[in-house]
C-alpha cells in the first residue's frame, strides 16, 4: 500500500494489483478502508483509491483520482481485503497447502539425515 500510486515499474504493478484484488473481492485497504488514510502506508494524496468504489459506472462513478477522506461509505466498499481474501480462500484450504509444503521441508530434512548418517560409514563405498 506503500507504493501505491507510484511512478516506477514495481509501484505500477503494486497499484494494478492493489486495484485488482479491491475490484475482485469488493474490499477496500487491508482492514478497512481507513488504511489507506494512515500516514506509514497511505497514498501520498491521502484519498481512498477508486478502486474502492463500488459504482465503476454511472451516477456515483468515483473519480479517477478516488475520494477525499472523509469518503462518503455509501459509495465505496468498507472492509478490508484481508478477511474476505481468507474467507475467499478458505481455512482448509490454507492449512492443506501449509501441510504440503510442511511435509515437503520434513522429507527433504529425513533424506538430508539419511544421507549424512551413510556418509559418516566407515565401510561406506560409493559404487
Amino acid at each position: 500500500m506503500k507504493n501505491y500510486g507510484g511512478s516506477s515499474d514495481i509501484d505500477m504493478e503494486q497499484t494494478a494489483t492493489w486495484d485488482n484484488m479491491q475490484q475482485r473481492f469488493k474490499c477496500c485497504g487491508t482492514m478497512s478502508y481507513k488504511d489507506w488514510h494512515k500516514p506509514e502506508i497511505g497514498t501520498g494524496d491521502k484519498n481512498v483509491p477508486a478502486s474502492c468504489c463500488k459504482d465503476s459506472d454511472g451516477p456515483n462513478k468515483c473519480p479517477p483520482t478516488g475520494l477525499p477522506f472523509p469518503p462518503d461509505t455509501e459509495r465505496i466498499y468498507t472492509d478490508g481485503c484481508y478477511t474476505k481474501a481468507i474467507s475467499e480462500i478458505g481455512v482448509p484450504r490454507l492449512i492443506a497447502v501449509v501441510g504440503a509444503i510442511g511435509g515437503v521441508e520434513l522429507l527433504g530434512v529425513i533424506f538430508g539425515c539419511c544421507l549424512a548418517a551413510r556418509y559418516r560409514n566407515k565401510h561406506y563405498r560409493p559404487r
